[in-house]
């Protein structure tokens, strides 16, 4: 009877140490080993906030802005359909429209699209227009 109570202690002790080796190895419990912090907040929604331009004059110099609120990171400005008027050009980093009109007069519709630098990366786009008046006589 003496070699079964020691078999009994002798594996009791087993599966202690197997139990405890498994508790450490997980991290001691506590649901992931880690901090209790929920995770942050997901950044504001990229969004292109600017919804007209001004018109232009063939000839006069031209400068605006399209604005855009959000996102994470670097924000990159393209033109994803038409084209800006002759002569006008858009700056990628900033998403100022610049330069000096040419050509005919005449309204110009385009969609600018912003991305930013997340990843997976972000984007808005904003369907838009730019009318150009012939220069006074």
């Amino acid at each position: 009877m003496r070699g079964s109570v020691r078999s009994s202690t002798a594996l009791r002790r087993v599966l202690l140490a197997c139990v405890a080796a498994a508790f450490a190895a997980c991290g001691g419990g506590g649901g992931g080993g880690g901090n209790n912090n929920p995770p942050p907040p997901p950044p504001p929604a990229l969004n292109i906030t600017t919804t007209s331009l001004a018109a232009g004059v063939v000839g006069a110099p031209y400068s605006q802005s399209v604005a855009a609120t959000g996102g994470t990171g670097t924000r990159t400005f393209t033109t994803s359909a038409g084209a800006l008027p002759a002569g006008l050009s858009l700056n990628p980093a900033s998403g100022a429209i610049s330069g000096t009109p040419s050509g005919t007069p005449g309204t110009s519709s385009f969609t600018i699209t912003v991305t930013d630098s997340a990843s997976p990366p972000n984007s808005d786009s904003q369907a838009l227009s730019i009318r150009i008046d012939a220069a006074a006589a």
